[in-house]
């Protein structure tokens, strides 16, 4: 009996020490198939501008997957490659170590994404969209897409309500800094300038082909920014007294793609500036920024592009939205603190409110609907709401009375 269990021993000892080999080795023999070609090809820097398809193919091997397009007549492919990472690694060898080994001859995973773009067959650019691809390409990577509720997710970076500007605003010229066909940022400051303009009838504002031929002239037109000092001769050459200049900081383009592959931050940027051009000081500055952020799509699905694209606009305007009605505030004809939902059908939604103002004390919320203002349905976000104010606001269906006063 003692025999066979000093048999039994040495056994067991000789099976635990086979194990200590096997293990390790059916490992390497999984590691053996990990996916690193991209992520050496491009550490050693041997992949290249004008490289042919051939080429590629020879450094890093067969995509995983593929996708074409077309752009005026020039033809794009992006070859999409998944690569092993080394958490990928030690994921991989903690399940072979506890299975001993048995999981061992299955291949190692590769869980992060990377791509080269091809123009007319040839390498322009690898983990990085030129912009005007990133803009117009169409298609799925895969079949299966999710969608987000990007307004229900929107997060704002904070808004004061602000202090009145002085009554000295007189002549306004309104200049603006960039580039803005893709969103509805002009039409949002037309839509208050021309409410201020309504209740302050001496306010009279410079025309715009003035302001554009100077601007051409001047070349900033779509610059970006310009400091006081020129701001200040702009104003004087166009005859104002005030100059509000607005600039958008749009989400860049190139960074679309990966989004859809790998969830990540949506942000679009917006400042506006109000400057006294006698003084050279500014009167009212506010910089809003608007993000939303996209989880890791789950197993097989992507984002879409349209959708990251659409995100991205919605942040630039939601960020102007609350800029203006800071800007609306500061002019003394939006005494409550209301940011309007300006882009949607139903025209007395409230998209937001300002940090510090009557209707944030009252207890206004983010899609609450504005039913009535003592007592008076609500026509037009253009009707002034006086103070005190009792509103009574629709919010999931319930109705309520809030009390908004003066500011203390």
């Amino acid at each position: 009996m003692a025999q066979r269990q000093q048999s039994m021993k040495i056994r067991g000892a000789v099976l635990f020490l086979l194990s200590l080999t096997i293990v390790p080795t059916v490992v390497g023999c999984g590691l053996a198939f990990s996916k690193t070609d991209f992520l050496d090809a491009t550490a050693e820097g041997k992949l290249r501008w004008g490289q042919s398809i051939e080429e590629v193919r020879e450094i890093v091997g067969k995509p995983e997957s593929t996708r074409s397009t077309a752009i005026s007549g020039t033809p794009y492919e992006i070859w999409i490659y998944k690569q092993t990472t080394p958490h990928d690694k030690s994921n991989y060898m903690a399940m072979t170590a506890l299975s001993f080994g048995l999981l061992g001859i299955v291949p190692v995973g590769a869980s992060e994404q990377h791509y080269i773009v091809f123009e007319n067959g040839k390498v322009v650019s690898w983990d990085s969209l030129p912009g005007h691809l990133s803009k117009q390409s169409t298609g799925q990577i895969d079949t299966r897409t999710q969608s987000l509720n990007i307004m229900n997710d929107m997060i704002v970076s904070p808004v004061l309500m602000p202090p009145q500007v002085p009554s000295s605003v007189q002549r306004l010229a309104v200049v603006p800094l960039s580039k803005t066909t893709d969103n509805e940022v002009p039409a949002y400051v037309d839509f208050a300038i021309n409410l201020i303009r309504q209740r302050q009838t001496k306010l009279v504002l410079v025309e715009r082909d003035t302001i554009g031929k100077l601007l051409d002239e001047m070349m900033i037109q779509h610059s970006g920014r310009v400091d006081d000092e020129l701001t200040v001769r702009l104003g004087k050459m166009v005859g104002a007294t005030t100059l509000l200049t607005y600039n958008v900081e749009p989400f860049d383009r190139v960074k679309v793609l990966p989004i859809t592959l790998n969830g990540g931050l949506v942000s679009g940027t917006v400042e506006f500036r109000l400057v006294d051009v006698e003084k050279g000081v500014a009167l009212f500055r506010q910089v809003v920024t608007g993000s939303v952020s996209y989880p890791y799509p789950t197993s097989g699905a992507t984002w879409t592009e349209e959708g990251v694209y659409r995100a991205s606009k919605l942040t630039i305007e939601s960020a102007a939205a609350y800029g203006l009605a800071a800007l609306v505030a500061a002019f003394g004809e939006n005494p409550v603190g209301i940011v309007p939902s300006l882009n949607t059908k139903d025209s007395f939604m409230v998209l937001g409110v300002l940090d510090g103002s009557p209707v944030q004390i009252a207890g206004v919320r983010k899609w609450d609907k504005i039913l009535s203002v003592n007592g008076q349905p609500m026509r037009s976000w253009i009707d002034p709401i006086p103070l005190p104010a009792t509103l009574t606001v629709e919010r999931e269906g319930r109705k309520l009375q809030l009390e908004a006063t003066t500011r203390h």
